[in-house]
């Protein structure tokens, strides 16, 4: 009943963009860039729906509501977003928002899922990636490095739409090339 009504939603309202991209592919710095639209550009962010947290605050557990949490966000942000004005970004034209979402396996089998129209965005080599990690000193580097290919294969496995690019969101968004 749900998905029926979300999925008739979708058809009235503004184009809102569900982007799953990779790691360092540009997703905060895009949300920081056009600060503009806080409120429509949303890099959300798994690990805050992916992790409890004690109430010390010093150790954390698995949620086990996840992903399940983050889809139902993901879900309700989308719909929400199609009722605000549309954006005057370069490249992105009939807008009203943009949700930054992870590629993690269940995260991507979720979307599909909820039917939820998504694009993903992957580096088209493993050497961009590192390059882009170890400028950042990201602590999730070398886990990257050694599943490289285990993760890009089960985003071009389970994504409807993937592009393969070395170019980062911004670049992307600006040359027309998420939608």
């Amino acid at each position: 009943m749900v998905l029926e009504r979300l999925n008739k939603d979708m058809k009235t309202k503004n184009k809102v963009l569900i982007i799953a991209a990779f790691p360092a592919m540009g997703k905060t710095y895009f949300t920081e860039h056009n600060s503009k639209y806080t409120k429509q550009i949303l890099d959300s962010d798994s690990s805050l729906f992916s992790w409890s947290y004690n109430h010390m605050g010093n150790g954390r557990t698995r949620n086990p509501q996840f992903p399940y949490n983050y889809l139902d966000y993901i879900a309700y942000m989308y719909r929400s977003l199609q009722d605000y004005p549309v954006m005057e970004l370069k490249g992105l034209s009939q807008v009203s928002g943009i949700i930054f979402t992870s590629t993690h396996s269940d995260v991507i089998r979720g979307l599909k899922k909820y039917g939820l129209p998504f694009t993903a965005v992957i580096p088209n080599s493993k050497s961009v990636l590192m390059e882009r990690l170890d400028t950042r000193n990201d602590p999730m580097a070398k886990m990257l490095d050694e599943n490289y290919d285990k993760f890009t294969n089960d985003v071009k496995a389970n994504a409807g739409s993937v592009i393969i690019s070395s170019s980062t969101i911004s670049e992307l968004a600006v040359n027309g090339d998420l939608f």
